[in-house]
């Protein structure tokens, strides 16, 4: 095991971006742990279910902890595909990167941060003026 990602099972998103890596994963270099099993417990890696699911997270094969962009730039590797990786480390992309993601809630989970984005309370449109103009 080259790399373990910790990911959140119960999100579809999620879900289906693990199965595409597990899929590409013919050397079985990566170790897919699913945070919302059962028998997962936070406190073996020393973090808090809070801190897992506010970004997603990693360890390589010393043990030391990666987390955000990093965990996927290392997922990459792993599978050989670090050609695609090698573009992140560009200092222009995580000026981007920031400010293309700035708007949205920092959560590990896509689909969960879409609906926290549905779920915010957005302040109330006001009613449209209508004028009606007869000949």
């Amino acid at each position: 095991m080259e790399f373990e990602v910790f990911y959140d099972g119960d999100c579809p998103l999620c879900k289906r971006e693990i199965d595409l890596l597990r899929y590409f994963d013919r050397k079985k270099r990566i170790l897919f742990t699913d945070i919302a099993a059962e028998n997962f417990r936070p406190e073996s890696l020393g973090l808090s279910m809070e801190t897992l699911m506010d970004r997603i997270h990693g360890r390589d094969a010393r043990g030391n902890m990666v987390e955000g962009v990093e965990v996927f730039r290392r997922l990459y590797m792993a599978l050989g595909l670090g050609w695609l990786v090698k573009p992140t480390r560009l200092p222009i992309i995580p000026m981007l990167w920031m400010g293309l993601t700035g708007f949205l809630p920092e959560t590990a989970c896509a689909s969960r941060a879409v609906a926290m984005m549905a779920a915010a309370k957005s302040p109330p449109r006001p009613e449209p003026s209508v004028t009606i103009y007869y000949p």
